[in-house]
């Protein structure tokens, strides 16, 4: 579109006000351009889909069939990984309360494995 009003000489600040305002016919004219040009990447690539091209079929995979795992990366819940953590730090602690005789030794221990606590929030 840019370079279609570059051609019949509308500046790129007329373009942008026409392209933002609710009521222009400009706005409407650009958004179907867009549309018709997705349709037609689209259909492109199911053509390439259908003619067996391997990258073509991993990008349609990536991008509609994430929930069927393919991603090119996992999603980690870490605010459950933090919960697990904090539990087995809990554990730890109530372990060596347990073997530690000394008083002073534990109190010590217990205030860092504390102090660990606090960070992962």
């Amino acid at each position: 579109m840019s370079m279609a009003c570059k051609a019949v000489g509308v500046s790129i600040a007329v373009e942008w006000s026409w392209a933002h305002d609710p009521n222009s016919d400009f706005g409407f004219a650009k958004k179907i351009c867009r549309e018709s040009l997705i349709d037609m990447v689209e259909g492109q690539l199911i053509k390439q889909i259908r003619n067996g091209h391997i990258v073509a079929i991993l990008f349609f995979l990536k991008c509609q069939a994430k929930h069927r795992g393919y991603v090119e990366k996992a999603d980690i819940d870490l605010s459950k990984m933090r919960e697990d953590i904090k539990g087995l730090i809990q554990k730890m602690s109530d372990a060596i309360k347990e073997e530690i005789k000394d008083e002073g030794k534990r109190r010590r221990i217990s205030e860092r494995i504390a102090d660990s606590l606090c960070k992962l929030d």
